[in-house]
């Protein structure tokens, strides 16, 4: 006679659990979500701010008003609700710092472009060199990875994301009340230089830290004594 199964011999009888499969991960997680508005708000500003123009200043103000301020908002909520929500991913991760960068970046070069009768807001090579300065810090993070070195978030770089927003939303609030507040066009201008001198100090000085505490990720780079060869630099 063959002898009976033992008791959860069978997956399923006899009281033994069947294993369950790993539920897939979304893609679209609510956290996800907010990084990609803030990605396609960028060229909506920018054709709101372009195209909304003569009489319809003031719509195109308003509308990049309320992309501002949300794409801020969407920052300042998608990391806790990653948390929160345990869907933390790698394209957050990547993409977070990227589209904040790609939405004030792209703010910023529209101020600058403007021109009204007192010139442009503030000199183009203001956002240009935003521009260069988040070019060093990718550059830190590329050379971190490949000594496999966490670059963690530093208090240096929440400021300088606050005091960008700030700068951002308080120039188009000014923009849009400088004509019933009888605000000069120098006076405006001045205000702006000052306002985007402060960005970039703050944003320098994010990256001068940076710099100094992985300065040892450079020295390991230029000697060519990289971890892993797999990420060494190849055909681009």
């Amino acid at each position: 006679m063959t002898p009976a199964p033992a008791r959860g011999s069978l997956p399923g009888i006899m009281g033994d659990k069947v294993p369950k499969k790993p539920a897939k991960k979304r893609f679209l997680t609510i956290p996800n979500a907010l990084t990609l508005f803030r990605l396609v708000s960028a060229p909506a500003f920018l054709f709101c701010w372009f195209f909304f123009t003569g009489d319809r200043r003031p719509v195109g103000l308003w509308v990049c008003l309320v992309l501002a301020c949300l794409s801020e908002a969407s920052d300042v909520f998608d990391g806790p609700v990653a948390r929160r929500l345990g869907s933390v991913s790698v394209f957050g991760k990547l993409m977070d710092p990227y589209a904040d960068s790609i939405f004030r970046l792209t703010a910023f070069l529209c101020f600058a472009s403007t021109v009204d009768e007192g010139g442009p807001w503030f000199p183009l090579w203001m956002p240009i060199l935003l521009v260069l300065r988040d070019i060093g810090t990718s550059a830190v993070r590329t050379f971190a990875m490949q000594q496999n070195v966490v670059v963690a978030a530093r208090a240096s770089g929440k400021i300088k994301a606050i005091a960008q927003g700030f700068v951002m939303i308080a120039l188009l609030v000014l923009a849009i009340v400088r004509g019933k507040f009888g605000i000069e066009a120098q006076d405006f201008h001045r205000d702006a230089f000052w306002m985007m001198l402060v960005v970039l100090v703050v944003g320098y000085w994010g990256l001068a830290e940076h710099l100094w505490a992985h300065i040892s990720v450079f020295s390991k780079s230029a000697t060519g004594e990289a971890e892993d060869s797999d990420t060494a630099r190849g055909d681009e």
